[in-house]
């Protein structure tokens, strides 16, 4: 019979260290990816701003 995920983890107790070591790990190890996503977006929103003509609908974020 096929088992279906639900989305909820148990971690032990005595795992629990080990456990939020791992996403601070991995949550360091995504860090230059998000900053580079954060400086792309900023500098397409620099390029929207001075060379498109400005519209109803506000800022790129809206989109």
């Amino acid at each position: 019979m096929a088992q279906v995920y639900t989305g909820k983890v148990v971690i032990p107790g005595d795992q629990m260290e080990a456990y939020l070591q791992a996403m601070q790990a991995a949550e360091a190890a995504r860090a230059p990816f998000q900053k580079s996503l954060e400086n792309s977006i900023k500098s397409l929103e620099r390029f929207s701003l001075t060379s498109m003509p400005r519209r109803r609908c506000g800022s790129i974020r809206a989109l």
